[in-house]
């Protein structure tokens, strides 16, 4: 087993793992193009119709730079075929974007040293491969996915092939409300907010 982590842009990690197949478990694409809410999603706050659709405008643009292949730094890449959604992958993807506003980081493995391998054991997903890239503060879709093109790691897992099926989470982050003004002091010790108005995970992955 090896991991490779590639901080390439200060607000851009990723993540990559290989290892031996655990399973041959493949979701059908009929049924990984509906996510529900209930099995790995249990316990998710509802998520926004605007924080969903940036989620299915990403997903359409990975497919789309796919179908006309790419460059990637040195990897030149031929057209490949979408990838199917899986509602496993998109589940453990809102848990991390979520979990890195809740809590205040932005990276692949959280402050509990749990990596993508733990969250996708936690939601069943049973892998033979994965990547992961995290990032904060786009806007759109097209802003996120412009910046992983432009950095040759995170580009080269888009058209990669051997990946098949890809999960999306994007929190936007509320403006905070205003302190009453008889609202008890901060605590010291909690994290402070980040500085973004977004969090974001995207998962790529084969059973």
């Amino acid at each position: 087993m090896r991991a490779i982590h590639w901080p390439t842009h200060p607000h851009l990690l990723a993540a990559l793992l290989l290892h031996p197949a655990c399973s041959n478990y493949l979701l059908e694409q009929d049924q990984s193009a509906e996510l529900s809410d209930a099995g790995a999603c249990e316990g998710l706050p509802e998520w926004t119709p605007e924080a969903r659709l940036i989620e299915d405008l990403v997903r359409e643009r990975i497919d789309e730079e796919r179908r006309r292949g790419g460059r990637c730094g040195d990897w030149t890449f031929p057209p490949r075929p979408p990838l199917a959604r899986s509602s496993e992958l998109d589940c453990a993807a809102k848990r991390h974007a979520l979990d890195m506003a809740e809590r205040a980081y932005i990276s692949p493995i959280d402050p509990d040293g749990y990596d993508l391998g733990d969250r996708l054991g936690d939601v069943g997903y049973r892998y033979s491969l994965w990547a992961e890239t995290v990032g904060a503060g786009w806007s759109d879709a097209d802003a996120a996915v412009d910046a992983w093109l432009l950095a040759p790691a995170h580009c080269y897992k888009l058209f990669a092939a051997e990946f098949e099926q890809v999960g999306v989470g994007v929190h936007l982050i509320p403006e905070p409300p205003e302190p009453a003004p008889d609202a008890p002091p901060a605590d010291p010790d909690a994290p402070a907010p980040l500085p973004y108005t977004s969090t974001w995970t995207l998962l790529l992955a084969s059973p």
